[in-house]
């Protein structure tokens, strides 16, 4: 039985799955909520199905690229039960369990994106198994100008938030693109892979990958 917490972008997603199928889901596109929300979900997610959190056997979270403070709240929730409960905790890429809805399609060269600042995305290419051709990385978006390193078109798939973007800023391209959110029901097969092979992460070291620095801006407040 693996808990999975999807935080990395503003939909806040839980998902529960037994032997590599899931059960149930509880998912909210609510941005900024997700401090309020993770742990009340997770209740209701164990709740609805007669269970408690002593029944878990592992948790798979999602560990960027992505939100700075969304990250923080999915990560520091998964290592606090996996600590409580003492079971193993699997770190998932966020772009890689975005990307695995679209599998074997066609097949197809497959390209999740996370939507950043101004025409910028942070994006992964994976191959039709969802295995990683290209790993993490950002990209700022010229307009009309097709990357070089990106398959034909017509043999592309483009999914996630991001996906919005490039399709308006490449629209002279016929590629196929998908707007979709990142849902913790996306590691279940995933975590489950890692879960039967006992290939864990150490708890400790376990960190997001941010990408790029978090956006902070200076106050402009006198602290007098």
């Amino acid at each position: 039985m693996i808990l999975h917490i999807e935080t990395a972008t503003s939909t806040c997603s839980v998902a529960l799955s037994k032997e590599g199928k899931m059960i149930h889901a509880v998912n909210e596109a609510e941005s900024n909520m997700h401090t309020k929300r993770l742990n009340l979900m997770i209740d209701e997610l164990l709740r609805v199905k007669n269970l408690t959190i002593n029944d878990l056997t592992a948790i798979s979270v999602s560990i960027g690229p992505g939100s700075y403070t969304g990250l923080r709240v999915g990560l520091g929730a998964a290592k606090g039960l996996a600590f409580g409960l003492n079971i193993p905790i699997i770190g998932i890429n966020t772009l890689q369990s975005l990307a695995y809805p679209f599998k074997n399609e066609n097949p197809k060269t497959v390209i999740s994106a996370i939507d950043a600042r101004r025409n910028e995305v942070y994006l992964a290419i994976f191959n039709s198994e969802i295995e990683h051709i290209k790993e993490n990385h950002c990209l700022i978006i010229e307009e009309g100008q097709y990357p070089a390193d990106w398959p034909d078109p017509q043999k592309l798939i483009v999914c996630g938030n991001g996906a919005e973007k490039i399709a308006q800023l490449l629209d002279n391209f016929d590629f196929e693109h998908h707007i979709t959110a990142c849902l913790a029901e996306n590691q279940v097969e995933l975590a489950y892979k890692r879960y039967i092979s006992s290939d864990f992460d150490d708890l400790a070291y376990l960190k997001p990958d941010y990408l790029k620095p978090p956006n902070i801006t200076q106050s402009k407040k006198s602290l007098l």
